[in-house]
């Protein structure tokens, strides 16, 4: 699966590893080209756009159903929140594994 960005008239592909459809992509507000996904394969991913032969950064697996909604923080940089059929939400860093 890919998907095609066109930034600042650039057009990037972004090979997605997901097993199933995308449900959210969504730009950070703090690096024009950090973006994160959430899909239907229980994952969400941090991707860097500029470098897309390796733009896949991080992938979090702990939801245990669809992960449908995801967001940035507009405060702390770094930090995205995920929400999922599985009635939970996590709080991610983007620099540490931490929840």
């Amino acid at each position: 699966m890919q998907i095609c960005l066109q930034l600042y008239h650039q057009l990037h592909v972004c090979p997605f590893g997901c097993r199933y459809a995308v449900r959210k992509v969504v730009f950070s507000p703090h690096a024009e080209t950090i973006l994160a996904s959430c899909s239907y394969d229980m994952t969400v991913r941090l991707w860097d756009i500029a470098a897309p032969e390796d733009s896949q950064l991080r992938v979090w697996d702990h939801h245990t159903e669809f992960a449908v909604g995801l967001d940035f923080s507009s405060l702390s940089e770094g930090m995205l929140a995920s929400t999922g059929w599985d009635e939970m939400t996590y709080f991610w860093n983007q620099r540490e594994n931490a929840r």
